[in-house]
């Protein structure tokens, strides 16, 4: 069998699932050690160049820097060649690489390079391939609607062509948006549209992607027990395969979804079996999230002081995935501090900052926990300064991005106009010499005042988008420096000794923390004027949950409150008022060892006024209790923001229920 015969046979073993099982049943180290084994063999340059790009694609999550230098030989030799399908399958891969290494406007460059390569060539496979990688570059960079827009294009390419395997790789990396904008039907249609046509096509691999996309679907709608079958589902066929990669990925999953349920015993031992395999297949970026996981497992043991029930440990030898747990803080905490630490430098080695910073905030806790502020201190130092140099990176990707959109809005601009003006050269053909005059000075004008207007309207489009990012950094910057306050509390509650005084600390710290969750939603959404308050209710009892909740009691929220967007003025007052509830409902309702439950509605009392009610099943307020006359600082609280936002407070004896009316913003105006 000559050469040539052999690279389409690796290049069909790899690229065909229903004929590659024994193949994948390799690593990707073995996969790519074979083919640099056949690359010095190999004479024509063509198939060199094919070679090349393989290797580097397969590089791209073992050792992203040697998957670059494959890929910039295949380049240097395809230029050489002058063979453009070389040419734009090497820029597909540099434009991974910085894809991966999140250099998002480089990688954009050699993608779109590899798209025109493609559209010039009419290589319809190649322009549907370099659209998915450009849309996951979008969507990396949080503009799902236009992401969407890329992939929507690229699957109806993928249609166009009958490519099976594309439509059901772009249906996935469709849902993976939609989990991402937190539509769970729409994430849940497109990984079964996926599935569906892996299953016609006998992909069992990719039935399995799409099983573990789903699994993260419902763990992010927080339905954890959804998420495990699915997961579940995936490891089998995964298992099955040998596929490391995504054994490994899988477990991590399950890891996650554990720790969620507070299961740390089984959360451990999925975590560290996917940490083996990170190691043996050299992933480092896994390897250092692995360890970041069980870093903070073993903080929240120690924190929550949990007791690992005999159950537990039945279940998780069960599923072999038993791990004997320190019951110990000193030892738990010990454990955090040694996985983090260890997360902390591959994380610095591989430039993930961000997953460094975690580990530093994750690290600071513990330090804080163990009652070493010395400790404490010096991570916090190193958290700030990491968080800088990420937001530095932040906004020169944001900058460049900017410059991208504007160049590219000016040359088409530049475009419209030239063909406005060849148009105006030919009707001038057509008439005598006068008007021939007349009409170029009608044209002068018109084209003047369209240049004019064009240029205005870039103008305005690049205020309005520096305001946005403005408002957005403000936003973030108003959540930092809260943030520092919150840090500045805890240490200072840490230093006291009198309790009364220590809960004043705490409580104080929750109200900041209130506040920074509102200014943290605006940065994070595409809408920094309104916030979802559904949403932000669900947020902010998490954050009191994780602070007043005791191991012993289970609380959980009845949140009926419809979609529903408030501004900020409306927002931080109702936001302070419900950290009070809440705070008092965990502190003084759950006394025992019962499930607690609490119960938050809305409704529309017309002309823009709104009814807030707030119930627990706790055992209520004394018979003789009276919001008027109460002189608790909660309750004057409470009053003074309900009075804030045109409305008051009322207490109901017979159903145990705070009711807050109040005005939204239109509705303050008008009163005013």
């Amino acid at each position: 069998m000559n050469f040539s015969m052999k690279v389409i046979l690796i290049l069909i073993l790899i690229t065909a699932c229903s004929s590659r099982v024994a193949y994948c049943q390799k690593s990707n180290q073995e996969k790519v050690d074979s083919l640099l084994a056949e690359l010095p063999k190999e004479k024509d340059d063509t198939n060199r160049i094919k070679l090349l790009n393989l290797i580097a694609g397969l590089y791209s999550t073992l050792n992203p820097g040697e998957g670059l230098k494959n890929a910039q030989k295949s380049s240097q030799l395809a230029e050489k060649a002058g063979w453009k399908p070389g040419i734009a399958g090497a820029e597909i891969e540099i434009g991974n690489y910085y894809y991966k290494t999140t250099n998002y406007p480089e990688a954009l460059d050699h993608l779109n390079r590899a798209l025109k390569i493609n559209e010039e060539i009419v290589n319809k496979p190649g322009i549907a391939s370099a659209l998915v990688r450009i849309g996951n570059v979008i969507v990396s960079q949080g503009n799902y609607t236009k992401g969407l827009e890329i992939y929507f294009k690229a699957l109806k390419m993928h249609e166009d062509i009958g490519n099976k395997k594309g439509i059901a790789a772009t249906n996935t990396s469709i849902g993976k948006v939609f989990v991402m904008k937190k539509d769970k039907q729409k994430a849940l249609e497109y990984f079964e549209k996926g599935m569906k046509v892996y299953e016609e096509m006998g992909n069992i691999e990719g039935v399995a992607a799409c099983q573990r996309g789903i699994g993260g679907t419902y763990e992010h709608a927080r339905e954890f027990g959804k998420a495990i079958e699915y997961y579940s589902k995936a490891l089998f066929t995964f298992q099955k395969l040998g596929d490391k990669s995504q054994i490994s990925g899988v477990l991590g999953n399950l890891g996650q979804v554990y720790s969620n349920i507070k299961q740390y015993e089984l959360c451990i031992g999925y975590t560290l079996k996917a940490l083996a395999i990170s190691q043996e297949i050299g992933n480092k970026h896994s390897v250092a999230y692995q360890l970041r996981n069980l870093g903070y497992a073993y903080y929240f043991l120690a924190e929550t002081n949990l007791v690992i029930t005999q159950e537990e440990i039945n279940k998780s030898k069960d599923l072999e995935m038993y791990v004997p747990v320190p019951t110990g803080r000193a030892e738990r905490l010990n454990m955090a501090i040694r996985y983090m630490e260890q997360c902390a430098n591959i994380a610095n080695e591989i430039g993930e900052l961000d997953l460094d910073r975690d580990c530093m905030g994750g690290l600071i806790d513990v330090y804080k926990l163990k009652g070493d502020y010395k400790k404490a201190s010096d991570y916090t130092d190193a958290y700030w300064r990491l968080n800088d140099s990420l937001n530095s990176v932040d906004k020169k990707v944001e900058i460049a991005k900017l410059e991208t959109e504007r160049e590219a809005s000016l040359k088409e601009n530049q475009v419209k106009l030239n063909s406005v003006m060849a148009q105006n050269v030919k009707r001038e053909r057509v008439f005598y010499l006068v008007g021939i005059a007349l009409l170029a000075v009608v044209v002068l004008v018109v084209v003047r005042g369209f240049v004019a207007q064009k240029k205005a309207n870039v103008v305005k489009a690049e205020l309005l988008l520096q305001k946005d990012m403005l408002m957005k950094e403000i936003h973030h910057r108003v959540k930092n420096n809260l943030q520092v306050i919150t840090a500045l509390l805890d240490l200072q509650g840490y230093s006291l000794k009198d309790e009364q005084s220590k809960a004043a600390i705490t409580e104080s710290t929750t109200r900041v923390r209130a506040i920074s969750l509102i200014h943290q939603q605006l940065y994070q959404d595409d809408n920094i004027t309104v916030i979802e308050f559904s949403k932000f209710v669900n947020d902010l009892f998490n954050q009191v949950a994780g602070l007043y909740q005791r191991a012993d009691t289970k609380v959980i929220l009845e949140n009926k409150i419809a979609e529903r967007l408030f501004d900020i003025d409306t927002v931080v007052p109702l936001g302070l008022m419900l950290n009070e509830l809440f705070t008092n409902s965990f502190k003084y309702a759950f006394t025992d060892d019962k499930q607690g439950t609490i119960t938050i509605d809305l409704k529309d009392e017309k002309n823009h006024t709104f009814e807030l009610s707030y119930r627990d099943n706790g055992p209520g307020l004394p018979t003789d209790f009276d919001v008027e006359k109460s002189r608790s600082l909660g309750i004057r609280m409470i009053k003074r923001l309900s009075r804030q936002i045109g409305g008051k407070l009322d207490y109901k004896l017979p159903d145990n229920t705070f009711y807050i009316l109040f005005l939204d913003e239109d509705g303050r105006k008008n009163l005013d």
